[in-house]
This record gives structure tokens, C-alpha cells and sequence, in this order.
């Protein structure tokens, strides 16, 4: 049997039609991917230069090295209060693979995993306003901005990525239906999904309170079942397999100008003063970046705090005009907000960035569109101009920062990490040749 092709004389007109239309969805669903992938490589392609030398990395390869199949659950009692297993077991089952010889699949991992992050945000603007251009700017802003820099060049913190990427995908099917209930199937699959991006950090659960308030107002109860399903059972693990993870936790905070060392464990001025600050920072710095350092230290970058403004207004103005459902990502942004009473890192934002993405994308269309039946050409073509060039000088921006990242790792000494294992240590000097191939005894670094 002869299959008629497209253009063939023979061929039926309107099957034709069908063929070429599949074909230009496709592309058109793929030219997205694409984008983000390069751009994802040019903004942090050295990351796969990196070798296991900082105490990070090496520290959760040794995590993957002396860990029996039967601990994964429990992860690692060292770092309490953290339990974030999911995005473990995805480094311990690679570590079989790669072991350490391979340091560049790790990374390979975490380019993919942030390139997905940025298509679905892409997928999410198409889905609610159906822009596809202006869904893959606002999937280019979020990619390149170098808040996501740890995310990148750490292998464990591939849990972020994780936790917005499973997150984002739970945003985008709690969404596709616009009816007051989705089905049975469709709320399992959010529930499979939230309960997955808090699994990979437990910042991931402001999706799903974000999810629950927001179909809970829309009266969409099937949907809001699943959401509190999802932290209940969330909990519940937490509870089984690691004791709640709620041991006793201190950390070096910024405060205002400065930083001081907090413990959480015990009730006091301090701690209420310490934990409001690391809130309202949190929501500070996903909205203006540039104000504050990455520890949380009052600290004018000038040049991010120009960019964000931008981006943060369109996002408003999306919030405000755009339908309903870009109402969703505020309440992400308050819930992650509010999970980092603990601590502020700014790479534990992403959750939010992801979800200001959506609304700046959501932002983007409405202007677009507004643009197109009042302002001149000439107007509308300056304006996209002055886009781009905000979104490829923040890539390049973003490119240095990283570069910066990976000078330091790549100086550091396996023999520092963090509980020092020095038979591993050992292993990752002598795979490298770094000589001497011993760790030094603390008397030798003493002279």
C-alpha cells in the first residue's frame, strides 16, 4: 500500500491539511525545547567542567558511596532537620552508574531538569492565555536568573529543580481543566505530583498549598482534596521513615546589614525576630532581587534589583488583569515565603521564581496583546527589542556568575568536606591525581 505524502498530486487535500497542521504543532510545541536547552547550555554549559573537589558535591557522593539500598529513606540523620529523599535517591542511583569517574553526568542531570522547569512554565502561559512567545520569554527569564546558580553547579541541589519541577507540573494539570471538578484520575495524578516536589525539597509544598487555597476558594473540592492529601500524606512519611526530622537546628543568618548564628531550639525573642526577618526576605528577594545577598544580608546589586523591577511589574500587572488561575501563583509565592521561616538561601526561592515565571508570562500576553490594538508598530517593535536585549543581558550576567561559581569549586579541596571522610577523600585525590594523594593530618595543615 502506497502512503500518500504531503504535496503528492495524489494525495487526498484535506488529509493533506491534517498532516502539515500536526507538523506545525509540533514544531511549534518543540521549537521551545530547543530554545531552552541552548540557552540553557550557554548560560550554564560549564557546569560540566566541574569536578568533585568542593565539599558539597563531594559530600553527597560520599553520602551515594557508604549508603546501603535500605537508608535512602532515612537519608541523612548529619543534616537534620532537611528530608528530602526523592531528590537523594536520584544521586544514589546515578552513583551506581557514574560512581566518580563521571562528574559530568550529574550535571548533565541538572541542566535537563532546569530546562524542563522552563518549559513547563512555558507550557503553563500557553495553557492559560495561549502566548506561546511570550510563555517562552518569561521560561528565558526564569532559566538565566543566577539565583538558580547552586541549583546547577551543586549535584545535590538538584532537589530544588526536582521540587519546581514536579510542582509546575501539578500547576499545569490542576489547571487545564477550567470546570468546577476535575476526575478521580487527574487528582491522583496532582496528588502523585505534589507529594513527589516535596519528596525533592520540602519547599515543594507550597505548591500544594497554593493548589488548595486556590481551587478551595474556586469551590473545586475534588482538586482541593488532593492537594491536602498530598501534605497529610507528605507528613506522614515524614513521621515513619525520619522521625519527623525535626532535630535541633542552627545556622549563620543574615540580619538586616549583618549576620548572626540562630538555634532553633528554644523559644524566644530572637528566634521570633530572626524568623519574621527570614519570611519577609524571602518575599523580598523573589520579587526584588538585588536588595538582599545570598545570606540574606542587606546588599544593593543594582543591576539585578533594574532587571527584577521589570520583571516583577509585568507579573503584577498579570496578576491583576490576566484570569483567575494566574491568581494561583501569588499564594505559591506567600507559601514559600513562609516555609523559609528557618532559614533564607536564596536558591531555596526558586519555587516562587518558578511560580513569578508563570505570572510574568501571563503579564507578557495581556501587554502584548493590549499593544497590538493601541500602540504603533514602530512603538511595539522598540518595546520587544528592549525585551530581548533585558533578557540577554541578564543571560550573560547570569553566564559570568556562574563561571565565577566554578572557579571556586574547582579550587577547593576534597579533603575539606563536610563530615570529613577522608577514605573518600583519599579515592577522589587519587581518581584526579592531586598530589599529595593523601589528606594532610591536622598537624601538617597546622604547619
Amino acid at each position: 500500500m502506497v502512503v500518500a505524502q504531503p504535496g503528492d498530486a495524489t494525495a487526498d487535500p484535506a488529509q493533506t491539511v491534517i498532516a502539515r497542521t500536526s507538523s506545525g504543532r509540533f514544531a511549534a510545541r518543540a521549537a521551545p525545547i530547543g530554545v531552552l536547552l541552548a540557552l540553557t547550555y550557554f548560560v550554564y554549559g560549564r557546569t560540566l567542567d566541574i569536578l568533585p573537589f568542593s565539599s558539597d558535591n563531594v559530600y553527597v557522593l560520599s553520602w551515594a558511596d557508604r549508603s546501603p539500598a535500605s537508608e535512602l529513606l532515612r537519608v541523612d540523620p548529619d543534616i537534620y532537620p532537611e528530608w528530602r529523599p526523592l531528590a537523594y535517591l536520584t544521586v544514589w542511583l546515578q552513583y551506581q552508574w557514574s560512581g566518580i569517574d563521571q562528574p559530568q553526568a550529574y550535571f548533565a542531570v541538572n541542566l535537563l531538569l532546569w530546562a524542563a522547569c522552563g518549559w513547563l512554565i512555558c507550557r503553563i502561559v500557553v495553557r492559560v492565555i495561549g502566548d506561546r512567545a511570550a510563555g517562552l520569554c518569561a521560561a528565558a527569564v526564569v532559566v538565566s536568573d543566577p539565583r538558580a546558580t547552586s541549583a546547577l553547579t551543586w549535584i545535590v541541589e538538584r532537589q530544588t529543580s526536582m521540587a519546581c519541577l514536579f510542582g509546575l507540573w501539578a500547576l499545569l494539570l490542576a489547571i487545564r481543566s477550567r470546570e468546577h471538578d476535575i476526575g478521580a484520575f487527574a487528582c491522583l495524578g496532582v496528588c502523585a505530583l505534589l507529594i513527589a516536589s516535596a519528596l525533592s525539597k520540602e519547599y515543594g509544598l507550597a505548591f500544594a498549598a497554593a493548589i488548595a487555597g486556590y481551587s478551595l476558594w474556586e469551590r473545586r473540592l475534588n482538586l482541593t482534596a488532593a492537594a491536602a492529601l498530598a501534605m497529610v500524606l507528605y507528613a506522614g512519611v515524614r513521621i515513619a521513615f525520619a522521625a519527623g526530622a525535626t532535630a535541633n537546628f542552627c545556622e549563620e543568618s543574615g540580619f538586616f546589614f549583618g549576620t548572626r548564628m540562630v538555634c532553633y531550639d528554644r523559644f524566644d525573642g530572637r528566634l521570633v525576630a530572626q524568623t519574621a526577618y527570614n519570611v519577609a526576605a524571602v518575599g523580598v528577594d523573589v520579587l526584588f532581587p538585588g536588595v538582599l545577598n545570598s545570606d540574606g544580608q542587606i546588599s544593593w546589586t543594582r543591576r539585578l534589583l533594574a532587571t527584577g523591577v521589570v520583571w516583577t511589574g509585568v507579573a503584577v500587572y498579570g496578576w491583576l488583569k490576566g484570569p483567575k488561575e494566574a491568581r494561583v501563583t501569588a499564594l505559591v509565592l506567600g507559601a514559600n515565603a513562609a516555609l523559609g521561616f528557618m532559614l533564607y538561601r536564596n536558591r531555596n526561592h526558586l519555587v516562587a521564581l518558578c511560580a513569578l515565571g508563570v505570572s510574568l508570562g501571563i503579564g507578557l500576553a495581556i501587554v502584548n496583546s493590549t499593544s497590538q490594538a493601541r500602540a504603533p508598530a514602530l512603538l511595539r517593535r522598540v518595546a520587544v527589542s528592549m525585551l530581548l536585549c533585558l533578557v540577554v543581558a541578564q543571560a550573560i550576567y547570569c553566564r559570568q556568575v556562574v563561571s565565577s561559581a566554578i572557579d571556586i569549586l574547582l579550587h577547593e579541596d576534597p579533603c575539606e568536606i563536610r563530615p570529613v571522610d577522608a577514605a573518600f577523600a583519599r579515592r577522589i585525590r587519587v581518581a584526579y591525581h592531586m598530589s599529595p594523594a593523601v589528606c594532610p593530618t591536622v598537624a601538617e595543615v597546622e604547619q
